[in-house]
């Protein structure tokens, strides 16, 4: 009885929704079905065959957002984008999204403010600076950077933060907004996302400071408020841009790469604390790491990418593979790991070629995808996977 009442509460739904398509094209969308029925019927079929059949299912994929619900509602894949910062040959940031059914790339708005990122450090080699971005199933957000300001007579360099605020980006209102100051402008921080909350730690500002090494604060997007909570015991998360990686909401996050020893901290939002980790979880994490499908992946520098055994405390090597070298930005969602790597182009004096790189680990049967950007010349310099753009498509018979 209870399965029966849901069935019809969703066919009710499909129903009214159905009877709001105006356009004729979505009419008939499984010959001698009612749309509404259909709308269900084709909720459970896979995105690859929405794609290729015909443009009526095309349309209703893109365009109708009650069908996206409804996919989520029935457990099915709804179509998510990577959405990538693109340092280009001009030297501007610009954001893309790339559709992986259509194979297109999609241009973003400018930011609200026009953000000149270094991304290196001025005379000495191999020290890069990352540009930090989080995101939720809607919202990317970008949080910090480095930016270069002279000062003195001697027009002498330094370091100081990029951003004096985070600036969010809604996919749904494919719009850009600045969200409210923040209340220490930082670099090199620790972030990560919860239930639409940015949470930020430690980093530095323009000079070093113990008081930020070891200060925290969330950031509500709905209530666009921020405010502190329980500081970290240690500092050393203080030198590095990392990235608090977000499993069954909880925030892991390890410092101490190179010279520093290791540290890692688990942080649980719902009692507001911070708590070590487990040994093995962190003395393994050596490299990038990210969360799919309820399990922590992470990428070290011989190309080997590991999952971690909670049980047995301890990570397992599943895959080793030549094209792992060198993946940056790692991301996951959905089954899939996204990166990018830079390989050198052919040819005398052609420049290094950027590629969004995807592998699929929703399977023993390990895939990987490649996807050149748009420009030739353009770097990618930060990544994130949110669900798509309300793009009207022009889509072919």
């Amino acid at each position: 009885m209870v399965y029966e009442s849901c069935a019809y509460k969703r066919i009710s739904k499909a129903r009214k929704a159905s009877e709001k398509i105006s356009d004729p094209e979505l009419q008939m969308l499984l010959p001698g079905l009612p749309d509404h029925i259909a709308t269900l019927c084709l909720g459970r079929v896979p995105l690859q065959t929405l794609i290729g059949v015909c443009k009526g299912w095309r349309k209703l994929l893109y365009e109708s957002r009650y069908f996206q619900a409804l996919r989520l509602s029935l457990g099915q894949a709804n179509c998510s984008y990577p959405y990538v910062l693109v340092h280009r040959k001009d030297g501007k940031f610009s954001w893309f999204a790339f559709d992986p059914l259509l194979s297109s790339w999609h241009p973003l708005p400018p930011m609200p403010e026009e953000v000149e990122f270094q991304l290196s450090s001025p005379g000495l080699i191999g020290v890069k600076h990352s540009v930090q971005c989080v995101s939720t199933r809607t919202k990317l957000i970008v949080v910090a950077g480095s930016k270069i300001k002279k000062v003195g007579p001697s027009e002498r360099v330094r370091l100081e933060p990029a951003l004096d605020s985070p600036l969010v980006f809604d996919t749904k209102k494919c719009k850009w907004m600045r969200g409210r100051p923040f209340t220490v402008p930082r670099r090199w921080c620790a972030c990560g996302m919860v239930n639409d909350k940015l949470y930020l730690a430690s980093g530095c500002g323009t000079e070093w400071n113990s008081d930020i090494s070891r200060s925290a604060e969330m950031y509500d997007l709905e209530r666009e408020l921020w405010r502190p909570i329980n500081r970290l015991a240690s500092s050393k998360f203080s030198g590095e841009a990392i990235s608090a990686v977000n499993l069954g909401g909880k925030l892991y996050m390890v410092s101490g790469r190179g010279v520093f020893a290791r540290v890692g901290v688990i942080f649980c939002p719902e009692l507001g604390q911070w708590t070590e980790m487990p040994c093995g979880l962190r003395d393994g994490w050596t490299g990038q790491c990210a969360a799919s499908q309820g399990r922590l992946y992470m990428l070290d520098f011989c190309g080997r990418l590991k999952v971690y055994d909670p049980v047995q405390d301890r990570w397992i090597v599943i895959l080793k593979d030549e094209k792992l070298r060198n993946f940056q930005e790692m991301v996951g969602a959905g089954g899939k790991l996204c990166g990018h790597v830079v390989k050198m182009g052919s040819g005398e004096g052609a420049e290094p070629v950027s590629l969004l790189r995807i592998l699929d680990v929703s399977s023993d049967e390990f895939k990987f995808f490649d996807v050149e950007m748009p420009e030739e010349g353009d770097q990618i310099v930060a990544m994130q996977v949110l669900e798509r753009l309300p793009i009207p498509y022009q889509l072919e018979e």
